[in-house]
């Protein structure tokens, strides 16, 4: 039984920020008698994983995951609650702690630009004090399963994105971390090297036990590297469970989409519209009610073209999100 390594208990964290005014006469009094407003980012939240999970951590934007992994990692302290990362305190920032993580971010490079890869490793060999045997080995394996074996001694900034961003992955592995957090490590990436890291992440995850907790908008991402998923909306963690149990939720329905036919009249549609555009109509129907639903808008001459669709992940989590807003309301 694998134990417990990501622990969170109502976790919170609230900014004040200024309300801005008009007017120059406005702005001189919020100089001096500012007013704000507080926000919540994350509102208590509670989860934990297990060593060795693959996690996914989606949301859309402003629900509160950049915010979350910067508490988990250590770059923010919570309001109230507590989180526990390799069962250290992260906004401690102990060394111990610096060295069961490490974090890939997509849209940021750690890598300088006028070294060789191999010289950075060299650098955080040092920093973190990885054993000479284990940091060649560790180097030869991962440059080999990402494909990059004759880039480490060519200079960064020769390389291709997708080159360096499998450096920067090289580079977190390297330091022998226990959780790999990753921030849209695939975004701007071909295809190619998004198959390639996909596949590097599921290796690793199978054969060196890392902990991996993703975050990102490629839902081919989440769904191809994540077990589990935790989905945030407006601060809340409104899911935690199987990626396989988040599809059954929602595995009695489907989608029919059709091209309008020339009488199509919006009021005679029942069920519900998920997506419409000028020449096409996608709605939501139970799986008992297909045939019936398809034989009704072609008695009363609605469409065309009808077309029976399994719902995809991004389907799901929309469908999740109304269901939540249905649910305040």
């Amino acid at each position: 039984m694998n134990k417990e390594i990501i622990k969170v208990h109502d976790l919170t964290k609230k900014y004040l920020i200024n309300l801005q005014k008009n007017g120059i006469r406005q702005r001189i009094e919020n100089l001096f008698w500012p007013q704000t407003k507080e926000l919540t980012a994350v509102n208590s939240i509670s989860f934990s994983i297990d060593e060795g999970e693959s996690v996914g951590f989606i949301g859309q934007n402003g629900a509160g995951k950049t915010t979350t992994i910067k508490m988990l990692t250590g770059t923010l302290y919570p309001t109230s609650g507590y989180c526990r990362v390799s069962g250290f305190n992260p906004a401690d920032q102990s060394n111990d702690f610096k060295k069961s993580i490490a974090v890939v971010m997509g849209n940021r490079s750690q890598i300088f630009p006028d070294l060789t890869p191999r010289d950075y490793l060299k650098l955080l060999k040092v920093i973190y004090e990885v054993n000479d045997t284990v940091f060649e080995d560790t180097c030869s394996k991962v440059a080999r399963m990402l494909n990059i074996e004759d880039k480490l001694d060519v200079q960064t900034r020769k390389l291709s994105l997708g080159e360096r961003m499998k450096m920067e992955f090289l580079a977190g592995v390297v330091i022998q971390p226990k959780i790999l957090f990753l921030d849209e490590p695939t975004i701007g990436l071909d295809v190619l090297s998004k198959k390639d890291i996909r596949n590097f992440l599921i290796e690793l995850n199978k054969q060196e036990n890392i902990t991996i907790f993703l975050t990102s908008h490629d839902m081919e991402d989440i769904i191809t590297v994540c077990h589990r998923l935790l989905i945030m909306n407006k601060g809340n963690l409104i899911w935690n469970g199987s990626t396989q149990k988040l599809k059954n939720k929602f595995k009695e329905v489907k989608y029919i989409s059709f091209t309008k036919a020339s009488a199509f009249n919006r009021k005679k549609i029942v069920y519900e519209i998920v997506e419409e555009t000028d020449t096409n109509v996608t709605i939501k129907v139970p799986n008992n009610k297909l045939e019936m639903a398809i034989a009704t808008l072609s008695n009363e001459k609605q469409g065309l073209d009808y077309k029976i669709n399994e719902l995809k992940i991004e389907d799901i989590i929309i469908e999740l999100f109304k269901e939540e807003k249905n649910n305040e309301d």
